[in-house]
């Protein structure tokens, strides 16, 4: 072989990626992403002179809050949402203003988002100064004054801002919503937003025109210039291999910079984003073979350390064969007790992203949040799945009823100790696995019950991509949803995503 670590086809990461979105960049956004978001037909020019006003019917009264309402609930009670916009028609619409206007508000929406208040202040102000009438700009406004928990001015704001929008806007119900229990005992941001976009009926927030995004973003002549000045000027090797992770494809001065610090990393997430990053063709074909035996010895090392897990043992026995390899009786036997080990991994993603996250600090980028989880998910990449699934493709016309079989319970029994990881990525994977592994077997109760497994995570994802959370210019709500996911992250989803029966009282998420 010439390579140490081929590059798996695309198609396995994305395979049921339609209508699934189950791929980390699902994740990407922890905090702003600027993204292009199709929009509906109304605009504002400036702000304000092409305002649709409602019709008279079609703008619910709100009625007035009862006393004392403002103070909160008490004892424990849940203060109901206050819907300004129930029994509109939702409509999309895209807000736009002078180009300075808009390069004001987008500086405004990241600083707010990475919680740089002072800046975000005179971003926003000189925006609302240019054009102040102008919708997405006072959405920021309140956003930001919830962060403060200035709740004088988030209450203006609002006032201020529902007299600009459009039809319906059930953005300014969750901020209401956010703005009436911050700061009271028990206060849970992500909770607070769940209950009102649901009572709202779970508006798809991707079309929205308000939240950041919803524009192209001017052009940023310093683009990802941020990865090359901490490549050259960071003097930690630590930090400079994970700012290496980040880009899409490394130089080979970067490439071979990674490959020296592999006999030194003791974290298996380390050595497999490494390795993940070294896939392809990225070395020299000249230190090809030197990658190989450097590669094996560090996996062997981590079994010794890592006795339990099925992840490296995988790695180990499959990560460096040919895809076309037949699997033979000695494959099977090892596969089988790589399979019989009792975990799939026995490290923790959510200590490794904390400790990412911690290396990677003091460097200035656009968004840590983001960036980490980016750099830390690459440590859950691994090509000994990949390998399984493709080899046992291939193979199976040539092997035996029994060694069929045999494979079947291989393949199942590492499926279900991935789907017990608490990781979207690895979740997914281990069902498909499961579902490869029942068909062997000829199993099909443990296929459909799989199966169903994978299609309740899709419908989950999908419902819980109407949120647009990662455009929410909170970092309250970024941080807590950057939590949840740390602690189990398709529970999470299939949590916030489940509609409760009428007159039961939802779990939080």
């Amino acid at each position: 072989m010439t390579d140490p670590n081929p590059a798996r086809p695309p198609s396995f990461s994305s395979e049921r990626a339609a209508g699934a979105g189950r791929k980390a960049s699902v994740w990407s956004g922890v905090g702003l992403v600027v993204a292009l978001v199709a929009g509906g037909s109304l605009y504002f020019r400036a702000g304000q002179s092409t305002r649709v006003r409602p019709s008279r019917d079609e703008r619910a009264e709100v009625p007035p809050a009862a006393p004392g309402a403002s103070e909160g609930p008490r004892d424990g009670a849940r203060e109901p949402v206050r819907l300004r916009h129930k029994g509109k028609r939702v409509r999309s619409a895209i807000y736009t203003a002078d180009p300075g206007t808009m390069g004001w508000t987008e500086r405004a929406a990241r600083a707010t988002a990475l919680g740089e208040r002072q800046e975000a202040h005179a971003e926003l102000d000189e925006a609302l100064r240019r054009s102040a009438g102008f919708a997405p700009a006072l959405f920021l406004r309140v956003c930001l004054a919830l962060e403060e928990g200035d709740d004088a001015r988030a209450r203006a704001a609002l006032e201020q801002l529902d007299g600009v929008v459009v039809v319906a806007t059930p953005e300014l119900d969750v901020l209401e919503q956010l703005r009436l229990l911050r700061g009271r005992e028990g206060f849970s941001p992500l909770a607070t937003f769940r209950d009102a976009w649901e009572q709202a009926g779970r508006p798809d927030f991707q079309t929205s025109g308000l939240l950041p995004g919803a524009t192209p973003p001017q052009f940023d002549t310093s683009g990802d210039l941020w990865r090359w000045k901490a490549w050259r000027e960071v003097g930690s090797d630590d930090v400079r291999r994970l700012v290496v992770l980040t880009l899409p494809a490394p130089t080979e001065e970067q490439a071979l910079f990674l490959l020296q610090q592999v006999p030194r990393l003791q974290d298996p997430h380390d050595v497999l984003a490494v390795m993940d990053a070294l896939k392809g063709e990225v070395l020299p074909e000249s230190v090809r073979a030197t990658a190989r035996q450097t590669f094996r010895q560090k996996l062997e090392a981590l079994m010794t350390e890592h006795p339990r897990s099925m992840q490296l043992r995988l790695q180990w026995l499959l990560g460096d064969t040919a895809v076309d390899a037949p699997l033979r009786e000695a494959d099977l036997v090892a596969l089988e007790q790589a399979a019989a080990l009792p975990v799939w991994r026995e490290t923790s993603f959510q200590e490794h992203y904390v400790r990412t996250r911690g290396l990677l600090k003091d460097v200035k980028m656009p968004d840590l949040r983001a960036t980490t989880w980016e750099v830390a998910s690459r440590g859950l990449q691994e090509r000994g799945t990949w390998l399984l699934r493709t080899r046992a493709t291939g193979t199976r016309s040539a092997l035996t009823p029994r060694q069929r079989q045999r494979l079947g319970r291989v393949t199942h029994a590492i499926g279900a100790a991935m789907a017990r990881m608490p990781t979207q990525m690895e979740r997914t994977t281990g069902l498909q696995l499961m579902v490869d592994g029942a068909d062997a077997l000829g199993d099909t109760s443990a296929r459909a019950e799989a199966e169903a497994r994978l299609r309740e995570l899709d419908e989950a994802l999908v419902q819980f991509r109407k949120t647009s959370l990662e455009r929410w210019p909170l970092p309250m709500l970024a941080e807590e949803l950057l939590a949840r996911r740390l602690e189990d992250e398709p529970a999470f989803v299939l949590g916030f995503a489940a509609v409760a029966p009428a007159g039961t009282a939802r779990v939080q998420p």
